[in-house]
């Protein structure tokens, strides 16, 4: 079996411990992510973006700078079949290239414990909001918004206060994640959003 992305804790510049927030909205799906690169005790303001646009979708990621590096350069998302379901695509075809992408840009190593992608990341496409797992499961919930990273916890907090506020989407993704950046450690803006 294969794990993918090893990365030592102490290259603090490497790693993403972050919050990524992201939101179904009437005029489309927004994601957000912070700015900042942690070992849990030093961190750093990264100027490359955990969010970005890549073809027909908007990806926040979260754990490893290189592991997002790899999606936003390197992943060409394969065509989807004539009449596939979103989830189907997302969970065989889209999957399916990442892993083949990770492995063949030196991302993966092998392990017994079984096959992880060492990041997860959000997923805007097609008008709906999905989140990656390090198993490569596909979660959608019952729920506008979604958030991962070390600040999730908090950001998922704010995101339930303001949902009866006047904030514009991109505004309440952002006092999500300052939120996450004033109570928690790994966590600094500034806040990048992007919609799709």
């Amino acid at each position: 079996s294969v794990v993918l992305g090893h990365h030592p804790a102490g290259h603090f510049q490497g790693q993403a411990m972050t919050c990524v927030v992201g939101l179904i909205a009437p005029d489309g799906v927004y994601v957000g992510a912070d700015s900042c690169g942690s070992d849990g005790s030093v961190k750093t303001i990264r100027k490359d973006p955990k969010v970005f646009r890549r073809g027909d979708f908007v990806i926040g990621c979260t754990t490893s700078f290189r592991f997002i590096q790899i999606v936003r350069f390197h992943l060409q998302a394969p065509p989807r079949k004539m009449g596939q379901a979103t989830d189907e695509y997302l969970v065989t075809d889209w999957v399916d290239a990442l892993r083949t992408t990770l492995e063949a840009h030196g991302y993966t190593r092998k392990e017994k414990e079984g096959e992880q992608s060492g990041g997860t990341a959000l997923i805007a496409y097609d008008g709906r909001l999905f989140a990656m797992h390090d198993d490569f499961q596909i979660a959608e919930v019952d729920c506008p918004y979604q958030a991962i990273g070390s600040g999730n916890q908090v950001a998922l907090g704010s995101m339930f206060a303001t949902s009866a506020s006047d904030l514009s989407p991109k505004n309440r993704i952002e006092v999500a994640i300052m939120a996450a950046a004033t109570h928690t450690p790994n966590v600094a803006p500034p806040v990048l959003v992007e919609r799709l």
